[in-house]
């Protein structure tokens, strides 16, 4: 086949199969997340994860290494220990000076951008399967043999080094070209995604371990533990993964019918040639290794960066280095996997056209990584730390726009465009710290990170520019594709529009709270210790109101036993991510465009969410109009026993003499009493015991929350799943999560008076997220045994809750006020006990069986 030949060929390729024109293709119904094509994807991330983490480990290992790593007197390399990284530990030290460490750093980088290009063409030729097994065959062994390499001297140091690279580079475009025969066109971004955010967790877990291995038991771990991983799973890959569905034993007849049909349009031969020529006369080609080019000069400066900024810019002790380090990392992870789930969700819905979403994704992912990049030398610590965390979070959004983009346009020579801008992006993060450099070690009147944060932003942004248009056009295509179920429901979807509810009613109950320290500018005169004397960092723990019980009233009617504790808990995490927004964005909006924004802001946004709720929200699953009617039946036929009647009373001289609403009010109260001394007393504390500066305080408070969220948002799910799989009973479930939720926590609480600041902000993080369990214990069990009146009970003990606050409140100020360090010590202690004797009688008296009053009569609407 000649080159025009080829062209043509590429060409016909270029038709999307869900952009046909006239074409109505009827695709199998198949299963989607647990599928082949799916666990192919896991492979890839973890083939990338692995590949990932032996790359990193040497940046993480050669503090531990050296015992001198602060004699360069270049402004651009780090001085400081590395965030990840043990100090002298007595092992062998190596007599490395900076510039010998630096290129041993960067020799795998030379490697790997030599050998990616040729990659990528061989992955066409022999298929990815090949390439990418031998090479992190090949890259685990290197890894194994790196401590002796470093033993038997520098030259056999940076060999290992420059061939692991060599071989690396090959992997990373051989993983790409699996996509053109594995992803169906509706689902390419999400599983090319998943394959590709192995990188990000490999960083992020070199990050958050490479210390502690280098500590004990030793720096060569690092090495041991990711080359014995890469050699294991080298075997698994080679016996699990295939290059075609075609070829694959477990494959259904199903799925591969689906895949290839859904791909059929993507004519193949069995040659496979380059069209070389053709290719480089392609904008959409350039519009790949540009955008390359420009958004990993941004992203290679704020990673490799990152510790100089902080200690030349705001002196930040770089102890507290690595956890910054890695949350940049998990947070990149969540984006990007995020992103690719919205992107082909926007496809398949038909809502946005293939080449907007791709341009919408690129545009995100570079314009807000920008915009925060060049504010940063313009703001203080925390807000720069907060900056570079967005932007780096934002700049994932790119995989779900011009970096998958190759498969769309010339998927059967997808994996060499990729290499192409894989290479681009390599030379762009070799020359970016020498420009960085040289601007640093300028004496100019300019902050020389302001030249380059404002450098790196038009870079990233003028790219988007350059970016081309897809060559088909998309109008009037039309094809079947099919309808798979997944997570997205109507009652997931009221479950997350309750979530929004109490979300926007938290953060305008938090706002003043925020607003206030702008309002006044004399927050200090009080004397009462009880009350922070500095700028509040939080908001409100937990919100009620009749808001909050109107919200649980929904679950009756909505929420299926074996889902209630997901559907409930997802709908109340709102208020922690209420809080969350708040504290983060308050001080923000406090500054510019001035306190009254808080206000204005929160406030048309509930107006206009309230029109939304009007419209889409409904009380019965049998009212709404949305609901398929599979999801109805299932709904009703999972409720069957709460059957309705027209007429709704509350029997309130049974219910009062009912233990386990009692088992609901009492651990409310004494849960409430631990929690709101955490959250209201943080500020003071850490001024009192520990002289912590309170401009930091934002981000401590911040993080509690974001945490919080996360572990409620996992314990309903995992103790849906333990329902679901009988693994456990009902009762068994509450009362577990109960145990977790209020034990825990009153065990960190209690210790806190008698460690140090960091260890005290590390109790009081683990303390406020444990607490969150209770959501999925005895919060939600109103659900279980008197599902007809479960909001009210709720109620009940949600004004037993907020009395519990005020009452804790001035006892605290009491212990404080009589004596500061014995003070803090009773009124943590007192904390704890409570909440021990509310757990205890949870456990005595908490029960499931729906109870003999609440089956009087039938479920109906309030």
């Amino acid at each position: 086949m000649d080159s025009s030949d080829n062209a043509s060929s590429c060409v016909r390729e270029n038709t999307n199969p869900q952009e046909e024109d006239g074409r109505k293709q009827q695709h199998p119904k198949v299963k989607s997340f647990c599928s082949v094509r799916y666990g192919v994807a896991i492979m890839i991330h973890f083939c990338n994860l692995i590949i990932t983490a032996q790359f990193a480990s040497l940046s993480i290992a050669i503090v531990a290494m050296v015992n001198h790593t602060d004699q360069s007197n270049q402004s651009n390399v780090s001085t400081k220990r590395h965030p990840g990284a043990a100090a002298d530990i007595g092992v062998p030290v190596y007599d490395w000076n900076p510039e010998i460490q630096g290129l041993l750093l960067s020799a795998i980088l030379y490697g790997s951008v030599i050998t990616t290009i040729p990659g990528g063409y061989f992955s066409g030729v022999l298929g990815g399967k090949k390439i990418a097994g031998l090479s992190l065959l090949l890259c685990s062994v290197l890894s194994l043999l790196t401590p002796l390499a470093a033993d038997s001297g520098l030259p056999y140091l940076f060999l290992v080094r420059i061939v692991q690279g060599l071989s690396q580079g090959m992997n990373f475009s051989a993983l790409a070209a699996f996509w053109p025969k594995w992803a169906p066109p509706l689902e390419r971004t999400q599983l090319s995604t998943i394959g590709l955010s192995g990188t990000t967790m490999g960083n992020f877990i070199v990050v958050i371990a490479g210390g502690f291995l280098c500590e004990s038991p030793g720096w060569p771990s690092i090495f041991y533990i990711f080359g014995g991983i890469g050699c294991i799973f080298s075997i698994i890959w080679f016996s699990l993964v295939y290059d075609d569905p075609r070829e694959h034993p477990f494959v259904s007849d199903s799925e591969r019918e689906y895949i290839i049909s859904s791909l059929a349009e993507q004519a193949s031969s069995p040659n496979w040639s380059l069209p070389f020529k053709a290719m480089m006369k392609t904008l959409a080609i350039w519009a790949i290794i540009i955008p390359n080019i420009c958004r990993f000069w941004l992203t290679s400066n704020l990673t490799t960066s990152l510790p100089t900024l902080l200690d030349n810019m705001f002196d930040l002790n770089f102890e507290k280095n690595g956890f910054l380090s890695a949350l940049p990392l998990i947070t990149s992870w969540i984006s990007m996997t995020v992103g690719s789930k919205i992107a082909d969700f926007l496809l398949s819905k038909k809502i946005l056209r293939l080449i907007t979403v791709r341009k919408l994704f690129t545009f995100l992912g570079m314009f807000f990584p920008s915009l925060f990049t060049v504010a940063i030398p313009y703001v203080g610590s925390t807000t720069a730390i907060t900056f570079m965390i967005l932007a780096s979070s934002a700049s994932t959004l790119c995989f779900s726009g011009f970096i998958v983009n190759p498969l769309d346009f010339a998927p059967r020579y997808a994996s060499f465009i990729i290499s192409l801008g894989t290479t681009a992006m390599s030379i762009s993060g070799i020359v970016s710290p020498f420009i960085t450099g040289y601007f640093i070690n300028q004496e100019v009147k300019v902050n020389p990170w302001e030249k380059s944060s404002v450098m790196d932003s038009l870079d990233n942004a003028s790219s988007y520019v350059r970016e081309n248009t897809n060559p088909q056009e998309e109008d009037g295509r039309k094809q079947q594709h099919p309808k798979v179920k997944s997570f997205c429901s109507v009652r997931y979807g009221v479950a997350i529009m309750i979530h929004f509810c109490n979300l926007i009613i938290t953060a305008q109950f938090a706002s003043l709270s925020i607003a206030i320290v702008a309002m006044v500018n004399h927050t200090d005169q009080s004397n009462q210790s009880n009350v922070s004397t500095k700028r509040h960092p939080g908001a409100a723990a937990d919100i009620g109101g009749m808001n909050f019980s109107a919200l649980a009233a929904f679950w009756p009617k909505w929420a299926p036993p074996l889902e209630r504790t997901q559907l409930s808990t997802i709908g109340l995490s709102g208020t922690t991510m209420g809080n969350f927004i708040v504290v983060i964005g308050g001080g923000f909006l406090c500054k510019s465009p001035g306190w009254p924004s808080i206000f204005y802001i929160f406030g048309g946004i509930g107006c206009i969410f309230s029109i939304i709720w009007f419209s889409l929200v409904y009380d019965d699953p049998r009212e709404h109009p949305f609901v398929s009617d599979s999801e109805r039946e299932y709904i009703i036929s999972s409720l069957a026993e709460q059957a309705s009647s027209p007429n709704w009373s509350l029997p309130f001289k049974a219910m009062i003499k009912t233990l386990a609403i009692w088992a609901i009010i009492i651990p409310s109260i004494c849960r409430f009493w631990l929690t709101s001394n955490l959250t209201t007393s943080l500020p003071t504390l850490l001024d009192n015991m520990f002289d912590l500066n309170f401009e930091e305080n934002g981000f401590l408070s911040a993080l509690p929350l974001i945490i919080s969220w996360i572990s409620m948002t996992l314990g309903s799910k995992i103790a849906d799943f333990l329902l679901s799989k009988k693994i456990l009973r009902l009762i068994t479930v509450r009362k577990l999560f109960t145990f977790l939720g209020m034990f825990f926590p009153s065990l960190f609480t209690v210790l806190i008076p008698y460690v140090g600041s960091t260890t005290t902000v590390t109790f009081i993080i683990l303390a406020s997220s444990a607490s969150t369990l209770c959501f999925s214990g005895f919060i939600v069990n109103p659900l279980d045994f008197a599902p007809r009146y479960a909001s009210f009970i709720m109620s009940l003990g949600t004004a037993a809750m907020l009395i519990s606050g005020l009452v804790s409140t001035f006892v605290t100020g009491y212990f404080i006020n009589q004596d500061n360090t014995t003070g803090w010590k009773n009124v943590f202690f007192l904390s704890s006990a409570i909440n021990v004797l509310g757990m205890i009688f949870y456990l005595v008296f908490g029960q499931t069986d729906i109870q003999d009053w609440a089956k009087e009569q039938r479920l109906t609407r309030f």
